[in-house]
Order: C-alpha cells, then structure tokens, then sequence
C-alpha cells in the first residue's frame, strides 16, 4: 500500500481547501513485485479510478533504515 501526501496539509475549512488535500496526495494498495531497484505494484484499489488494473513502476533505492522511491 503507498499513501503518500505533500508536506504542510492544513484542516480544510472550504470545499477549494478539500479539492487542494485530494490533489496533494495519492493512495493505492495491490500485490507487488521487486525487480533491478525498481517496484511493480499491480493496484486493485486507488483513490484514483484510472489507476484501477493497471501496472505502476517506481524506482526505489535503500539508504540505511529509510527507502526512497521516486514519483515520475
């Protein structure tokens, strides 16, 4: 599962504050697999419906106790 959102999310007070929190996030969970520093997860659920069924592929590295993935 990633959940990822962008730094200094506020408590929404209007609908445009709510519409800004969704479009400064992304969520999807599904099985994944690990090939050559890259990661494969095929999403089955998404806060975004055109993520459904398809194949995302993130460039990861390990540096210590902390992973690093890159959005692209």
């Amino acid at each position: 599962m990633a959940v990822v959102t962008g730094e200094g999310r506020q408590v929404p007070k209007t609908d445009k504050d709510r519409a800004y929190l969704l479009n400064s996030m992304f969520a999807y969970t599904g099985m994944y697999r690990v090939e050559s520093g890259k990661f494969f997860v095929k999403v089955d659920v998404a806060w975004n419906p055109e993520y459904l069924g398809t194949d995302r592929e993130r460039l990861f590295k390990i540096e210590g106790n902390r992973l690093q993935f890159y959005i692209g």
